[in-house]
């Protein structure tokens, strides 16, 4: 039984809430409890044993969200130093030409990346060692599996679509399972809806602050190279052709890198505290909102505006792969868009009120929802007419996965009412992630079977 299902049953019982808030203290979920409270009270509003627990929570609450982020300094540096040390030996040049490194280096790097980012999260709060150790697991022997497959293929029938279109497909797909791994690492198999939905959320402001540190970090090289040069020294005082500069040089560039992705993470996400309980009032937090709203106002209009000319051109993407391909990639920045826009259940009282964001989330995934239809009526029509491919199977799954989620999330929508949407996107988004990791595993492992 899930803590939703757990204190839906003792909503009206006060022993019993009592003795569930004391096991959730002893489990070190207080977070999820108080996550889960919010939004039980925000769904029935009528309730005045949930509204007393809200007013008695609310200092635990505001403590959580005033907590700052504190970096555990030593173990990023030794997992920063450990990562850059791994992409150094394997950006050398002898790495690089050994047989198939095309396929294995870049799965390996995104591995590197994943392992890393999981070990100081986990590290932070010092659980979640075994579970980690499986996620991460799994995704090296899914690594391996494809890795083993493109070499195969390599010295198969070129004249196959398969070498053509897997060893494209395949990197992608494992780059989205280590960036999902990191999810379910750092939210282990006990987490709350609200929880995981919390971390992406995270991620995403995590993208944005990688961004502005490596504009800085260039921004610098640039200026301190530019000074050397004016006053006519050598860069770090290393000739540029020799070969310890060359080494120097790389060794700098995969530890700038390196410690930006570490330190964007740290910044970002306070992995001292539960997922429940992380701040989303201040810093780069409002400025996602605030982008994320924007794009909502732009995605509506726009979709309103592809539906009014599919009359006129509704061919095209029968036609044109080009114009199919563009519908596709459409989908995935809508389901972007939908799980950004919404805050996780320990923030949804600030937005609870808010009509305008729940009425365009819902006409954003109607809208979506028919002109995916139509990109699926197209991709099934060229696939009649000349027989099914890996990509061509690659987009009818997740066409078929995106459009049942974000049909799924507006029908929770409009069935919880203005009180309880947050809720049912977070639970939407819980449902998400599997069905996302197991369709990428699938076409990862299932089009080398079918196809080779």
């Amino acid at each position: 039984m899930t803590l939703r299902s757990e204190l839906s049953e003792i909503a009206n019982d006060a022993p019993a809430l009592e003795q569930a808030y004391r096991h959730a203290l002893e489990a070190d979920q207080e977070g999820a409890f108080i996550a889960e409270i919010i939004a039980l009270a925000n769904e029935h509003p009528d309730n005045i044993l949930l509204a007393t627990w809200m007013a008695r929570l609310e200092p635990a609450k505001a403590a959580s969200r005033a907590a700052r982020p504190r970096i555990l300094w030593p173990v990023l540096v030794i997992v920063g130093l450990v990562m850059s040390v791994l992409f150094y030996f394997g950006l050398d040049d002898a790495v690089l030409e050994l047989p198939s490194a095309q396929f294995w280096l870049p799965l390996a790097f995104v591995a590197v990346v994943a392992a890393g980012v999981s070990v100081y999260l986990v590290a932070a709060r010092r659980r979640l060692w075994g579970w980690t150790a499986l996620v991460l697991g799994v995704l090296v022997v899914l690594g391996a599996y494809a890795v083993l497959f493109m070499m195969r293929i390599e010295q198969g029938n070129q004249d196959s679509l398969l070498p053509l279109q897997y060893q494209d497909l395949a990197p992608v797909h494992f780059a989205g399972l280590a960036f999902l791994a990191v999810l379910w690492a750092v939210g282990g198999h006990h987490t709350a809806p609200g929880g995981r939905h919390a971390i992406i959320i995270k991620v995403f402001e995590t993208a944005i602050t990688i961004g502005l540190l490596q504009a800085v970090l260039t921004a610098a090289v640039l200026l301190w190279g530019t000074l050397f040069t004016i006053q006519g020294l050598p860069f770090l005082f290393f000739d540029a052709d020799t070969p310890l500069w060359i080494k120097l040089r790389r060794f700098a560039a995969v530890t700038g890198v390196t410690f930006v992705v570490l330190l964007s993470t740290a910044f970002s996400y306070n992995a001292h505290t539960a997922p429940e309980e992380q701040d989303f009032s201040s810093g780069i937090s409002i400025v996602v909102s605030f982008m994320l709203r924007i794009l909502l106002l732009v995605s509506v209009v726009g979709l309103a505006a592809v539906a009014v000319v599919i009359p006129f051109t509704f061919m095209e993407p029968f036609n044109s792969r080009d114009v199919l391909i563009a519908y596709n990639m459409l989908q995935f920045a809508v389901v972007a868009v939908v799980v950004g826009i919404v805050p996780p259940l320990q923030a949804q009282d600030s937005l609870r009120t808010n009509k305008t964001v729940r009425a365009g989330v819902l006409i954003l995934i109607i809208l979506t929802v028919l002109v995916s239809l139509y990109a699926l009526a197209a991709v099934v029509y060229r696939t009649a007419l000349t027989g099914l491919t890996p990509n061509r199977i690659t987009v009818i799954t997740w066409n078929a996965v995106n459009i049942a989620l974000l049909a799924l999330a507006g029908w929770r929508i409009l069935r919880t009412g203005k009180n309880g949407w947050v809720a049912a996107i977070s639970r939407t988004i819980h449902v998400g992630l599997l069905v996302y990791t197991i369709s990428a595993t699938m076409l990862l492992v299932v089009l080398p079977l079918v196809f080779h």
